[in-house]
């Protein structure tokens, strides 16, 4: 995912190539054109990384401590192991409408983080519901809710760039929200081990994981900007031509 993610960064920076000179630099102008950088870009990055990095965490922080889940919800390897496969099956199909959203829809790239941040959020807190009684099955109801936002941070990332970042910026932009997935899942398996070593810890984990995600959501909702009020280069100044255009 990141290695494609990078790849569609550099094809916005090519787009940009035949731009004006100098339109990197915040508050030039070009063939009558003025690009703006805003300070707050950097911020709609966090705030993407942040909601992507709590929803990775939660599609793999049992499988550290399979052992002890098994006994949490009393049930067999086989089950466990659902709940980091239920992501997958839930994120291949929602790959495109994520896609769809994020392209079709006015203000696209707000809805795609609203929505990814929403999923997240409702799926955080059904896990930790599930502590109360121990009960697989809604702990697997808030996994697939959780697993549905993950496509819609891990496809933003690029848009995110182009929409926020000048040119020589948007591969990094794009590498940090992309990696941000990477981070979550680094920090699911070691985490775990470390706040979880016998069975009667899981809910304060459910419950921490439901906080962060909640705050990550919150923040995202209420601060984040689909696009800057100008553009930051040529290519988000001009309007996007349809992809059917010439078939």
């Amino acid at each position: 995912c990141v290695s494609v993610c990078v790849c569609q960064a550099r094809l916005f920076m090519k787009s940009d190539s035949n731009g004006v000179g100098g339109e990197e630099d915040a508050g030039l102008s070009g063939g009558g054109a003025v690009y703006t950088l805003y300070k707050r870009r950097w911020w709609m990055l966090f705030l993407q990384a942040f909601g992507n990095t709590c929803n990775a965490f939660m599609w793999i922080n049992f499988a550290p401590v399979q052992a002890l889940s098994r006994e949490f919800y009393s049930t067999s390897d086989l089950w466990i192991n659902m709940l980091s496969v239920v992501y997958m099956v839930v994120s291949f199909p929602l790959l495109f409408v994520a896609g769809f959203v994020q392209d079709k829809l006015k203000n696209g790239l707000w809805w795609t983080l609203f929505l990814g941040s929403l999923f997240s959020f409702v799926g955080a807190w059904i896990r930790y519901v599930s502590s109360f009684g121990n009960i697989y099955w809604v702990g697997l109801i808030g996994q697939t809710i959780a697993g549905c936002g993950q496509p819609f941070f891990i496809n933003c990332a690029p848009k995110l760039a182009a929409q926020w970042f000048p040119v020589q910026e948007r591969t990094v932009a794009t590498t940090v929200g992309s990696l941000s997935n990477v981070v979550g899942i680094l920090l699911g398996y070691v985490l775990p081990p470390v706040l979880i070593t016998q069975v009667d810890e899981f809910p304060d984990t459910l419950l921490y994981t439901a906080v962060a995600t909640s705050v990550a959501s919150a923040l995202t909702m209420l601060t984040f900007q689909g696009s800057p009020p100008s553009a930051p280069s040529s290519s988000q100044s001009v309007a996007k031509t349809s992809l059917s255009a010439g078939w």
